[in-house]
């Protein structure tokens, strides 16, 4: 199940970056041409589409996913939104009881980020931003130790659903005047994500 829903995620990116228009693909470029790329990598009017993965996430045996989207307002802001699912899991006890805990989130959410494109280093765009996003939780358990009629798993009433918040710094590093590799590290959902972009 978990894989079935990180590859849905990975075909609705695959199938956005197909639908992408010639003549915005020619527009990045003359506009990329126009300006001194290596200072002005982020520009207004660009629209990003994206996924990426965190390799630490909720806890030691978690991870999440995400597909992301960015709309440049001036050449510096970017506001967007993401749609991310991520599962980890843990032990949970009490006196003689114990149960294994898995969880399942999903978190539509918003983003704004700040490009500092007066920090000119070639083929680099560096950002700072925050999200913002609602989560919905989901769980299962499973007993691993019980006492005669008791049951952890059974008796378990979990509501992890609200909001989370997040702040990171992070860079779009560019293979073409279109597709960048994304990296960012902060605190919220994850520490350290890794994506790749895509500039309409």
């Amino acid at each position: 199940m978990k894989i079935t829903k990180i590859t849905v995620l990975l075909l609705i990116t695959v199938f956005a970056l197909s639908m992408t228009p010639a003549e915005a693909r020619k527009k990045r470029k003359s506009k990329a041409t126009q300006e001194n790329t290596s200072s002005s990598l982020f520009h207004k009017s660009d629209f990003i589409v994206g996924i990426s993965g965190a390799l630490a996430s909720y806890g030691e045996t978690g991870y999440s996913a995400r597909i992301n989207a960015e709309y440049g307002l001036t050449n510096n802001i970017g506001l967007g939104g993401y749609l991310g699912y991520g599962t980890y899991s843990e032990e949970m006890t009490y006196l003689a009881l114990a149960a294994d805990v898995n969880y399942q989130i999903y978190t539509l959410g918003a983003t704004f980020n700040y490009h500092l494109n007066f920090i000119k280093i070639s083929k680099l765009d560096l950002f700072a931003g925050a999200d913002l996003g609602y989560n919905i939780v989901s769980f299962t358990a499973t007993d691993t130790q019980t006492q005669p009629g008791l049951s952890l798993a059974n008796a378990l009433e979990i509501d992890g659903n609200g909001l989370e918040f997040g702040i990171y710094g992070g860079m779009h590093y560019f293979l073409s005047n279109n597709l960048a590799l994304r990296a960012k590290i902060g605190f919220g959902v994850s520490i350290l994500e890794l994506g790749v972009d895509y500039i309409l």
